[in-house]
């Protein structure tokens, strides 16, 4: 897969703070995109911008948006998604952590196919390593959860636990949203250490 990465602008960066040996609970990144800002996300394909207080991706196929910083390793990442067409099959919105690049991450997915995915995407190849039944809907924001620790990785919707299980491919790594096959928006990212 060629993929062109873009970088988006815009007027002020995310609030950041990169303490990585914090305790738990120490904010590392909040973005509620309400100044119209999308500056410190770095978009891979598709077409992404802000409006109306959310980052927003308009185009089909797969992408990523990621921002933060490379060296996290424990990392709680929560976001609202809201996926607002479907543009192909396997449609998903997602929160990612461990980004190594808009292609290489694990992802909690939100499936239309009314499935919940825990994935690791390698160069753009995606292996699912857990799932659960979710009744998915479209245009209907959803609180996304990504919780990184160690080798555990644990998936959340709507603040029940769906999904849980360990890989260590990636060990560190920025955090973002993605989507495949999906119009979506989304909003209030917040990162916390885990």
């Amino acid at each position: 897969m060629n993929v062109a990465s873009v970088v988006l602008t815009s007027r002020a960066p995310p609030t950041t703070t990169t303490t990585t040996g914090a305790p738990g609970g120490t904010s590392l990144l909040a973005d509620d995109f309400a100044d119209g800002s999308s500056t410190g996300w770095t978009a891979g394909a598709g077409t992404w911008a802000v409006s109306a207080g959310a980052l927003g991706q308009s185009a089909a196929g797969t992408t990523a948006a990621v921002a933060g910083s490379a060296a996290w390793t424990a990392a709680d990442v929560r976001v609202t998604a809201t996926n607002t067409g479907v543009t192909g099959s396997g449609s998903a919105v997602s929160v990612l952590a461990r980004a190594q690049s808009a292609t290489s991450y694990y992802a909690l997915a939100l499936r239309d196919a009314n499935v919940v995915e825990l994935r690791k995407v390698v160069d753009g190849r995606s292996t699912v390593l857990a799932s659960a039944p979710f009744k998915a809907a479209t245009n209907k924001a959803f609180a996304l959860r990504l919780v990184v620790k160690g080798t555990t990785l644990t998936g959340s919707v709507g603040g029940a636990r769906l999904v849980s299980t360990t890989d260590a491919t990636f060990t560190s790594g920025k955090v973002g949203v993605g989507t495949n096959n999906a119009t979506a928006s989304f909003d209030d990212v917040t990162v916390t250490v885990a």
